[in-house]
């Protein structure tokens, strides 16, 4: 499996939207072992950038279906993220081997 990274633009959307969709994923215990390696959040005047790394584009697919829902539930528009194979990743938070 290729790793991807996953980036977000989200036109709007504010730093408490965010909060209330981490708050309904952590409930609903999906941020673990679905494939996700890595994931930011920023935010500017114009909205939130979302960067993630996956495991792979199916497993940023399957989690599409749990994403959207909650999107529209906090009132954020829903984006087609934008998709790229990922070259390489450095973690400085993990000793490396």
């Amino acid at each position: 499996m290729k790793k991807v990274m996953v980036m977000f633009e989200f036109p709007g959307a504010t730093t408490k939207q965010y909060d209330n969709i981490m708050k309904d994923l952590n409930a609903m215990g999906t941020l673990n072992n679905n494939g996700l390696i890595f994931h930011s959040c920023s935010s500017n005047s114009k909205g939130l950038t979302i960067c993630d790394v996956w495991e792979s584009e199916s497993a940023i697919s399957r989690f599409g279906e749990i994403l959207y829902p909650l999107l529209k539930k906090h009132g954020i528009k829903a984006v087609q993220p934008e998709i790229i194979p990922l070259h390489n990743m450095v973690n400085t938070l993990v000793p490396q081997s």
